[in-house]
């Protein structure tokens, strides 16, 4: 028997086995709906992060009502500075933190790309995403604007 017909021969008797067909293919693709079911209601949503306006307008005061407004997170407290949002992380009292530059509404009325900083735990990835994804989804839809 050569390898080319050994090799036809095999893949007949697998291709005509019902049962191996259905456990193979059917299994996957029954399992890879049925398996995240349980979890599909356990998202991280609402997050609490802790908010430094460094640049206190009326523009970055609208970027904290647009963080906020997201299902992803919700501001829970308001810093002055950047050690004390860090301390308030560490004490697990917030999640993240959104840091707001000095001279952010001059930059955008300039037309330049002002950089927002977020920042959190990210001992739970899961947490840390949904939080990047809020903050990021609120400052995309303040660019369009």
């Amino acid at each position: 028997m050569t390898w080319g017909s050994l090799w036809r021969n095999e893949l007949r008797a697998i291709f005509t086995n019902t049962s191996l067909l259905f456990t193979v293919f059917g299994g996957v693709l029954i399992y890879s709906f049925l398996y995240p079911m349980p979890y599909s209601h356990q998202l991280p949503r609402e997050q609490a992060i802790v908010v430094v306006n460094l640049d206190k307008s009326a523009m970055s005061r609208e970027l904290v009502r647009m963080a906020d407004a997201t299902p992803q997170v919700r501001v829970a407290a308001q810093a002055g500075s950047l050690t004390a949002a860090k301390a308030m992380i560490t004490a697990g009292e917030v999640e993240g933190l959104l840091l707001i530059p000095e001279y952010f509404n001059r930059d955008v009325l300039l037309g330049k790309s002002p950089t927002l900083a977020y920042a959190g735990d990210a001992a739970y990835f899961l947490v840390y995403g949904t939080i990047v994804e809020g903050l990021a989804s609120a400052g995309g839809t303040l660019a369009h604007r």
